[in-house]
């Protein structure tokens, strides 16, 4: 499960990286990049669920032990 949620970390960093790409850089309003500034945001809060999902099964893991 850990390799699924560090596959989908990696996944998210290159949709970042595209969306970015696609972003229009003379012309930065909400109006202009709506969806770019959506789907960055998004992916962070998927990264951020995922490394705190590790984190959780090591500390639970942990205390099996």
């Amino acid at each position: 499960m850990n390799k699924l949620r560090n596959s989908l970390v990696v996944f998210c960093l290159l949709i970042i990286i595209a969306q970015l790409l696609t972003t229009n850089f003379e012309n930065l309003s909400w109006d202009e990049n709506t969806g770019n500034y959506l789907g960055i945001f998004s992916m962070i809060c998927i990264i951020i669920a995922m490394l705190l999902s590790n984190k959780h099964d090591k500390k639970t893991t942990n205390k099996r032990l």
